[in-house]
């Protein structure tokens, strides 16, 4: 993986030179190039660059395209991750805020990407020590994607997961212990014992276990 996300970031970094000759550094397709370069960055771990690259595209696209377009909150969002990579939590926070706000107002509650945001807002709420409220982020998601998705989706399941990780770091270890054993049935079945998240819940599970006192469950 990591040698196809270097030979991307090459092709992505020529395409870019080409459209930003042909096109203009302004242009749509430009700017999506640059976004998706931005991403191949961030996926390599090269946090710096890609920020500079998502702030870039999202001045653009702001000034082009207004504060509420879908792209210019697309690229918000990807521009809150990679602070939250590079420890940013409270401008993190900031951008997270402000694209969930616009996101709720313009699709509603419901919509996924609202719902998106709503999770990664809560991932960054657990590093700035703010517990509670990452909890009813958590439980806000989850209530809105499971009669949307299904019990069984991976969004659910994900942030299941994600609501046990916090209730367990919260000392809360027999309810987290209840939403892993509920993911980890639901892994085991969907997508087999050995794979990569059932085999992460299981992990988590037993740590939760092993708080709780049960050594040789």
């Amino acid at each position: 993986n990591r040698g196809q996300f270097e030979q991307a970031e090459v092709e992505f970094q020529a395409v870019l030179h080409a459209r930003t000759r042909l096109l203009g550094a302004d242009h749509p397709d430009t700017l999506n190039t640059r976004h998706s370069l931005a991403m191949v960055l961030s996926n390599r771990g090269q946090f710096e660059q890609a920020e500079v690259e998502f702030q870039a595209v999202l001045d653009t696209q702001a000034r082009l395209l207004g504060a509420d377009h879908p792209d210019t909150l697309n690229t918000r969002h990807s521009l809150a991750i990679v602070l939250k990579n590079r420890g940013q939590f409270e401008q993190a926070e900031v951008e997270f805020q402000a694209v969930l706000h616009a996101r709720t107002r313009l699709l509603g509650a419901d919509h996924p990407d609202t719902l998106n945001t709503r999770h990664s807002l809560a991932a960054v709420l657990i590093h700035r020590g703010q517990f509670e409220q990452a909890e009813i982020e958590f439980r806000t998601v989850l209530h809105a994607q499971t009669p949307l998705l299904g019990a069984d989706h991976f969004h659910v399941l994900n942030t299941r997961h994600s609501l046990a990780l916090l209730l367990s770091n919260r000392g809360q270890f027999e309810q987290a212990e209840v939403e892993f054993q509920a993911v980890l049935h639901a892994r085991t079945r969907l997508l087999g014992a050995d794979h990569p998240d059932t085999l992460n819940t299981r992990h988590s599970l037993a740590i939760v276990l092993k708080n709780r006192g049960h050594i040789g469950r």
